[in-house]
């Protein structure tokens, strides 16, 4: 078939579809190469843990030691902790 009669049809269907941009029509850009439709599809690998920000420095001996004490600490007084430190945080970028 000639370019115009595809380009033909391709606006007939775009009409009946009710789509007026044929940049949507892979066929028309000119990059286009059609995929073989025997090929299997790519399987991608991902690690198995992803951390988008990329690999993070080691916490400090203090930071440490600071997580220690809270896991130590009994569930009632860990549940405290939250509140007091958005409080503490809050005071201290206001002031």
């Amino acid at each position: 078939m000639k370019v115009a009669t595809l380009y033909r049809i391709a606006r007939a269907h775009a009409a009946l579809c009710g789509k007026t941009n044929l940049i949507q029509y892979r066929c028309f850009q000119p990059n286009f190469v059609p995929r073989d439709p025997k090929a299997k599809p790519t399987r991608y690998k991902y690690p198995d843990s992803y951390d988008p920000y990329g690999p993070r420095p080691p916490p400090s001996d203090k930071i440490v030691q600071l997580a220690e004490k809270i896991a130590s600490l009994p569930l009632e007084e860990r549940m405290q902790i939250g509140p007091a430190l958005k409080d503490k945080v809050l005071y201290h970028v206001s002031s």
